[in-house]
């Protein structure tokens, strides 16, 4: 399953970089997809993956500052060791 979503989330970044949308759908009923697609019974669909283009353009999302995401050493130290600076 991990590989698998791996795999999906390396192909969203390059549909993204393309200026693709994509939607990773990961609960669904994967018999009727067997079906539909006539899937042998060896192959298990673990995740749709839809691709295209938007309707729409996507507003601006907020990105924060690395400094805002990182800790070191310990969930409250936001101060990098001296040997990173």
């Amino acid at each position: 399953m991990q590989n698998c979503t791996l795999a999906a989330h390396s192909m969203m970044l390059k549909a993204t970089d393309l200026g693709l949308s994509t939607c990773y759908i990961g609960v669904f009923d994967s018999e009727a997809i067997s079906r539909i697609l006539r899937l042998p019974d060896t192959v298990k669909p673990l995740i749709i993956l839809t691709l295209g283009y938007a309707d729409e353009i996507p507003r601006k999302k907020h990105i924060f500052s690395i400094d805002k995401l990182t800790k070191f050493n310990s969930f409250d130290n936001k101060k990098r060791p001296k040997e990173l600076i």
